[in-house]
């Protein structure tokens, strides 16, 4: 049994773990007032967009893809021509081993739609694309895999100190040329994502480096194999009778529904693939 002299060590010892805790998380909400949030999301898009989704119920469609789709779906025009709610949920980048999951994790249990129309193209499919974008997008602190990276994001819920340690780990990160880049970042996502989650930019970018990049997709382009089994595994089981062939476009003939059942939501939900032409895609991307 340990003497109260031991307890009172072990009291005192705790209070002040408590107190240096508490300094450190007030430090941390002065700090990171002078200074923009750390990105803890795939990218500055996707995190502008789950504080979109955190303010809403649900909708009836969501539309999924990659920057092509991002921008060419715009909602507020869905939801005139059929009185549908709808929001986007495309992000840059999303081939479909980063859509998958941000659809499945994120966006679907939080807004509930019935319908997910996924544009598709060639380009989402290309070689090393999407695997190097499903690096990015399970490293992000908000989409790790782990007991830990769960138990982490229990804690940043409530702590300023352990959501923003990225930045405040680094003085470049608080005020340097990191801290720049960053609120340049968030600047730039609420800048061109609108209201609906649609991306409001409409520049097309003709430059070298784009082409280059466009180019290094389409050199001895074969489908991505992992691209393929996420579309083909995971979409096509819990495509509904509206589903649109990826191939023809043309309706899919009318069978059973499967229920989506991830997360305790047992709503039905329709995958819709709309491609569009690759002359249509090309545009877009200045090609």
């Amino acid at each position: 049994m340990s003497s109260p002299s031991r307890r009172s060590q072990l009291s005192l010892a705790a209070a002040g773990v408590l107190l240096v805790v508490v300094l450190a998380e007030i430090a941390a909400r002065v700090v990171m007032a002078q200074t923009t949030d750390a990105i803890r999301w795939y990218d500055a898009v996707a995190q502008h967009k789950i504080e979109q989704i955190e303010s809403r119920t649900s909708v009836d469609v969501v539309f999924a893809g990659t920057s092509m789709a991002q921008q060419a779906f715009i909602p507020s025009v869905f939801t005139d021509a059929t009185d549908q709610t709808a929001w986007n949920a495309g992000l840059a980048g999303g081939t479909p081993e980063v859509m998958m999951p941000w659809l499945l994790d994120e966006v679907v249990p939080r807004l509930q739609p019935t319908t997910v129309i996924w544009g598709l193209s060639s380009f989402d499919l290309a070689p090393a694309y999407g695997a190097a974008q499903a690096a990015v997008y399970n490293d992000a602190l908000a989409t790790r895999d782990g007991w830990l990276a769960e138990m982490d994001r229990a804690v940043s819920n409530r702590s300023v100190l352990v959501r923003n340690r990225p930045v405040l780990r680094s003085l470049d990160a608080i005020a340097g040329a990191a801290a720049h880049d960053r609120g340049v970042a968030h600047e730039n996502a609420e800048r061109i994502t609108g209201a609906d989650g649609e991306r409001t930019e409409d520049t097309i970018d003709l430059s070298n480096q784009r082409r280059r990049i466009i180019e290094a997709r389409l050199a001895n382009f074969v489908p991505d194999v992992d691209d393929l089994a996420v579309v083909v595994t995971d979409a096509h089981p819990v495509a509904g009778s509206v589903t649109a062939s990826p191939t023809d476009g043309k309706e899919a003939e009318e069978g059973e529904n499967d229920l989506l059942q991830r997360d305790g939501d047992t709503r039905q939900h329709n995958y819709v693939f709309a491609p569009k032409t690759p002359e249509h895609w090309m545009a877009m991307f200045g090609g």
